[in-house]
């Protein structure tokens, strides 16, 4: 079953999809879905802090970022905001912003 949805990309983005179709000769709205599958089938849902014990919240309180990870989101976020991420940097700075 499949839901037909309406998104709207930054130009960059499309463009990069479009480059990425072209070069595996693929129609951009199943390399865009599959991508979305992809990176979605790998993500994992968190609980609302609502429903979880004080015990729990507290823990939460207590994680840190290893610091060579931290580093290493810091440089990222820079690179995007310098609109200079490569493709596989933005799945490693995905990846990351999950931690």
């Amino acid at each position: 079953m499949s839901t037909q949805v309406t998104v709207t990309l930054p130009e960059k983005v499309y463009s990069i999809a479009m480059r990425l179709a072209q070069q595996r000769n693929r129609d951009v709205a199943d390399l865009l879905a599959e991508t979305i599958e992809r990176s979605l089938s790998q993500a994992e849902v968190i609980e609302p802090v609502e429903s979880a014990s004080d015990s729990e919240v507290m823990a939460l309180t207590q994680l840190q970022m290893p610091p060579a990870q931290d580093d290493r989101l810091s440089l990222l976020l820079y690179k995007q905001q310098a609109e200079t991420l490569g493709i596989e940097e933005r799945s490693e700075l995905s990846a990351l912003m999950e931690i």
